[in-house]
């Protein structure tokens, strides 16, 4: 066990950052804000800053949130937590398919340097 954990530290330390950095946007994505006063140029982005952060949170003040907008916070978060899986995962498969080649690559020189040894 510990012999492949050697062979394969950097395809280990690919996955534990990956789950690191999917982890931080997660809960920096999650964490509670508010926003006040609309600072967008375009018309879907003051739409979306008018959303609830998450479907519990309270109306204030400045803000009124009915169900039709707690809906759509619902479908636009789900939209960014996908889309963060979905970078993520593919940044750690194409990271870890470079690393692979890579040792097979080498692998494949070293069979080849021992066979040209061992017919000399």
């Amino acid at each position: 066990m510990e012999i492949r954990f050697e062979q394969e530290w950097d395809l280990v330390i690919v996955n534990a950052l990956t789950a690191s950095c999917c982890n931080l946007m997660v809960l920096g994505l999650l964490a509670p804000c508010r926003s006040y006063g609309s600072t967008s140029r375009f018309d879907f982005q003051n739409a979306i800053e008018k959303l609830p952060n998450n479907i519990f949170e309270k109306s204030y003040p400045l803000r009124e949130f009915d169900l039709p907008k707690r809906i759509s916070a619902f479908f636009y978060k789900a939209a960014e937590l996908s889309l963060v899986g979905f970078v993520a995962g593919s940044v750690q498969g194409g990271m870890s398919k470079v690393l692979s080649a890579r040792k097979e690559r080498r692998w494949f020189y070293h069979s080849i340097e021992s066979h040209i040894k061992a017919s000399f």
